[in-house]
């Protein structure tokens, strides 16, 4: 943590900061966990049609920003772009298979 209200991912190939996001305490995790389970019985009530439409969405969008991901993942793994990008397109490839 920088200033203990955010979060810095550092490039382990070069110590460069990679990423900083807000951090959160155990109050603020707990409530968008809570979030999530509340967001659950909807979500359990949608049909094969319309999550599949949101599954190939999220596919889609994945792949459309399958170059600046590649770029981030690279840069706060240390990882070769190629194995990054391999792992988007993947994961893109899952949410297909899932819809």
């Amino acid at each position: 943590m920088a200033d203990g209200t955010h979060y810095e991912r550092l490039n382990p190939i070069d110590g460069a900061v990679a990423s900083r996001t807000p951090a959160m305490d155990a109050a603020q995790a707990r409530a968008v966990a809570d979030k999530a389970a509340a967001a659950f019985p909807a979500w359990s009530k949608v049909g094969p049609s319309e999550r599949r439409m949101l599954l190939l969405k999220a596919a889609d969008r994945l792949e459309t920003g399958s170059a600046e991901l590649t770029r981030v993942m690279a840069e706060e793994t240390g990882a070769a772009p190629m194995w990054c990008g391999f792992n988007v397109h993947l994961a893109a490839k899952m949410l297909r298979e899932a819809a």
